[in-house]
């Protein structure tokens, strides 16, 4: 039995503003896979689950018109790039703050490595990190103490 996507602005639906473009288009990939929406619906309703003039803005893209999925997705990551903390957060920047945090400040190890670990990883799958680098910066945020 497959369910209706639920309606803009009831609990579960996401709503693009302009920030964190990344976590929209993954809620709203992942609540189309669930309920089974196809690839042409799911460009089609994309629109109303932004704020009104972004979706105006959407729909006057070539890729949407074309019907270009990914093409779409990278013209909306590229465009807000800039109000996307969860992008920040693939960074070496992002990565060497929370170590220099952690030096200043040291939380537990399970804690630290933990987090660590996180963070590390997403900045490894965007490819701004290679295993050695992962290594070094790991051991930079131990504290001395340990």
């Amino acid at each position: 039995m497959v369910q209706p996507i639920p309606a803009l602005g009831t609990v579960g639906s996401p709503y693009f503003i302009g920030q964190d473009v990344l976590q929209f288009i993954e809620q709203y990939e992942r609540l189309c896979a669930q309920h089974h929406v196809t690839s042409k619906e799911k460009y089609q309703g994309l629109p109303e689950y932004c704020d009104y003039w972004i979706g105006m803005w959407i729909r006057s893209l070539p890729e949407f018109t074309a019907g270009n999925w990914i093409e779409l997705v990278r013209k909306l990551r590229a465009e807000y790039r800039g109000s996307d903390r969860f992008r920040e957060m693939e960074t070496v920047e992002f990565l060497e703050a929370y170590v220099l945090q952690c030096r200043s400040s040291p939380p537990g190890v399970r804690e630290y490595y933990r987090q660590f670990t996180l963070i590390s990883q997403r900045v490894t799958e965007a490819g701004n990190l290679g295993n050695a680098q992962r290594g070094y910066w790991f051991v930079k945020g131990l504290p001395l103490k340990y």
